[in-house]
């Protein structure tokens, strides 16, 4: 059931801070005056256009931020967002967090969609209504890995049920019969057994990780390799 995990930069609240430290830098010199004359109409807050800049290898190098007062839409790659500069650096790394991490996800999920990477398409209606029914639907807060696995899984689903709803009963039978990519069955292959050894390590240090059972679609061994990603990215 599961498919890749979306790729979140391990050092990514590292960066985020880094970033909003620099950027509220900015605006040290601002009076009261100036404040509330350039940002009462944004709750002073500054909008911000912002994105990744990565190393040749694809490792996040760090985040850029501009300043967007005229709310221009973000081009290709970018996020538009609204960040507090009179508050602490944590404070706008977590405002960053949660549109980086719908940017990161819905990128993911189309890619995976079109290469044919993820199973909601095995399901019959009934098993992908109840799958949407049971993944979560809140917003971002604080998450790891896992809880935006379960994220990017229900884009997924809500993409497949589009799909259904639009396309003809051939062009359905062509795309159920496109077999998955072996590197794919491979690499999901070698992360379940990590997955397994892990729990089997742990478990033989008294520690029981704890897993969620809420979704009755999920193996056992999707549930422990949802646990292990969110132990990878946390530690």
């Amino acid at each position: 059931m599961l498919t890749f995990a979306p790729p979140i930069p391990p050092n990514l609240e590292k960066k985020l801070e880094v970033a909003v430290k620099r950027f509220q830098l900015e605006y040290d010199s601002l009076t009261l005056a100036d404040a509330r004359r350039l940002l009462a109409r944004y709750d002073y807050k500054v909008p911000v256009l912002a994105a990744f800049q990565r190393y040749g290898n694809g490792a996040l190098k760090e985040v850029m931020l501009r300043e967007n007062l005229k709310r221009r839409k973000p081009r290709k790659g970018w996020i538009a967002t609204d960040l507090t500069v009179f508050g602490y650096p944590a404070t706008g790394r977590r405002e960053l967090w949660t549109p980086f991490i719908r940017s990161i996800i819905a990128e993911q999920a189309l890619k995976c969609r079109e290469a044919g990477l993820y199973q909601t398409d095995k399901l019959s209606n009934e098993e992908l209504d109840r799958l949407l029914r049971q993944l979560p639907v809140t917003d971002f807060g604080s998450l790891g890995v896992k809880d935006a696995s379960l994220f990017m899984l229900r884009k997924m689903a809500e993409m497949e049920r589009e799909a259904r709803a639009n396309e003809s009963a051939h062009q359905a039978l062509q795309r159920l019969s496109r077999p998955l990519p072996q590197t794919f069955v491979d690499e999901m292959s070698r992360e379940k057994e990590d997955a397994l050894r892990w729990l089997r390590e742990t478990s033989a240090a008294f520690y029981h990780p704890a897993l969620n059972h809420d979704i009755d679609l999920f193996s056992s061994e999707d549930h422990i390799v949802l646990a292990y990603r969110d132990h990878q990215h946390r530690y």
